[in-house]
Formats: structure tokens, C-alpha cells, sequence
């Protein structure tokens, strides 16, 4: 519609931001098996490609989304892209120790049990069964570990693992506002993709989360730019499908469940709090009001 009306617009002054909010269309071909030599594709690639080029300026989750825009055209100039975040509210994403204390007590979790989340939607681009299966692993050499699985995605989660789930994996449905007090009671954050090109243009929400709530977490590598501020943080471990060395992520398991939360918590702040968004978001409509 926008493409439609570009020179109505430009007549007019008005000037145009296209929000290229990860890799969409690669995503189909990667996760819905779309032909990439399809009609559908090529018409949805022509559309994209015109939004960028006449977008003033063109918003991206991740630098690694725009030197995927830059390859595919390469007419474009770098300085018309602008990265922004997917923060989240430090008030509401901050550690109850009432709640944990409550909720650990009622999972019969003691003290030193290390409890996993996984919290947020499910589909073809998770990859459920492989955190189930690192979870049911450390579970043999940690036996009163759980796993809490925190969706409202039901239907897939049962496709994916039957009706009945493996012992020490719970599930629930609660709403958004009641995320926080689960997530204070967890120990480990989970959150692993399938391998995907399309994965480069995320900023997974979720991470910032976990972090912000002072968890450790285990991420997948190559998601967007991720990899690169996680790089080396010894409460992330860049998880790349193929581990086979399950006594060293279960002492990391150990160790970073056992590390200071203000300090994680701090951490995610500043690399996933609203705030970073905010400041990103201003910069971006400042730039394009005064091109």
C-alpha cells in the first residue's frame, strides 16, 4: 500500500521509515518451506526491495540484517539503515524473592536444585526437542533438576513431545503478568533456534528477559547480533547444535547458577532494557526528520 502511494507522498514531503523487523520473507522459505524461486517469494522480494529503496530511512534488529540488505542491493547506502532493540521493562522484568521462595517450595525445589525455564511462544523455528533433551541429560547426573516450560502453545508443544511429557518437565500457561514471579524462581534460561539464515535478523526478546532477571542462559549462536555482545560473558553459553560434552555445560550449569544475579541483571539492563530501545528509536526518527 505504501509502495502504492510512495509518490503521492514524496509530492507531499513526507518522508518514509520502513521497519525491516527481521528477515520475514527469508523466514518463509527457511520455516514454512516456501519455494525461494517461487512466485510468492519473488513477488514479496520485489515489494521489499522497493520499500528499501525508497524508504528514507529503514529500521533493522541487527547489523548482521543490514549487511545481509547491503549484499543482496548493493546500490544501497549503509548510512540509510538505523539498528534498534527489542527492549523490555526493567519494573516489570526485576527479581521477587518472595515468589521464588514461594513457588520453589511449592515445586519442591530445595535450595541447591537448579530449576530451568523456558518461557514464551513455540513453533518451527525452536528447537524444543533439543532443549528438552539437554535439560533430560542433565537431569541424569543432576536427578532433582525440573524444567519449567512457560507457553500458551499447547498444540505444538504436544506434536512435538506427545501428551505425555518426560518426568522433571512441567508445563504452564499463565498470563504476561505473572511471567516475572516464575522467572525469579528459575535458576537457567533457555532458548535455542534452528540453524536458519533468517535467524540473523532477529533480537530474541527472551534473552533480555532472562537476563534481566538475573539468570544465566544458554542461547543459540548466530542469532542476530547476540552472539557478538554475549561473546565471552561467563553467564551465556552460545549453545551450536552437536555438543556431545554434557559434563562440561552441566559444571557450567553449575557454576553460573551460583553467580551474582545483580550483576546479570545489570548486564541485561543495559544491553536489553527499554530504555536502550527508546534511545535507539529517537535517534532513528531524529536522523530521518532531518534528512
Amino acid at each position: 500500500m505504501v509502495n502504492r502511494l510512495g509518490r503521492y507522498l514524496r509530492q507531499r514531503g513526507v518522508n518514509i521509515l520502513f521497519d525491516a523487523d527481521g528477515l520475514p520473507i527469508q523466514e518463509r522459505i527457511d520455516f514454512l518451506g516456501r519455494d525461494p524461486n517461487g512466485l510468492v517469494i519473488k513477488w514479496l522480494k520485489k515489494h521489499e526491495n522497493w520499500c528499501l529503496a525508497t524508504a528514507d530511512q529503514v529500521l533493522t534488529r541487527s547489523k548482521k540484517s543490514v549487511d545481509i540488505h547491503l549484499q543482496a542491493s548493493p546500490n544501497l547506502k549503509r548510512e540509510k539503515f538505523a539498528v534498534v532493540s527489542n527492549g523490555r521493562d526493567p519494573a516489570h522484568f526485576q527479581i521477587d524473592h518472595k515468589k521464588r521462595l514461594a513457588i520453589r517450595t511449592e515445586f519442591g525445589l530445595a535450595m541447591d536444585d537448579v530449576l530451568w525455564v523456558y518461557a514464551g511462544a513455540l513453533g518451527p523455528a525452536h528447537e524444543l526437542k533439543n532443549m528438552v533433551n539437554l535439560f533430560l541429560a542433565y537431569k541424569e547426573l543432576r536427578p532433582s533438576s525440573l524444567f519449567l516450560l512457560l507457553t500458551r502453545d499447547i498444540h505444538f508443544l504436544r506434536l512435538e513431545l506427545g501428551d505425555k511429557l518426560p518426568h522433571g518437565i512441567r508445563l504452564m500457561e499463565t498470563p504476561f503478568e505473572n511471567i516475572p514471579g516464575y522467572l525469579s524462581a528459575a535458576d537457567l534460561g533457555i532458548s535455542l533456534r534452528k540453524p536458519a539464515k533468517s535467524l540473523a535478523g532477529l533480537a530474541p526478546i527472551k534473552v533480555g528477559e532472562y537476563l534481566m532477571m538475573g539468570m544465566p542462559i544458554i542461547s543459540s549462536a548466530g542469532i542476530g547480533d547476540t552472539e557478538e555482545v554475549l561473546a565471552g560473558k561467563p553467564f551465556a553459553f552460545l549453545y551450536e547444535k552437536g555438543i556431545t560434552e554434557m559434563n562440561v555445560l552441566a559444571k557450567w550449569v553449575d557454576d553460573a547458577s551460583k553467580m551474582d544475579k545483580t550483576q546479570i541483571r545489570n548486564f541485561g539492563i543495559e544491553h536489553f532494557g527499554i530504555q536502550k530501545s527508546v534511545n535507539e528509536y529517537v535517534s532513528a526518527l531524529d536522523g530521518i526528520a532531518s534528512a
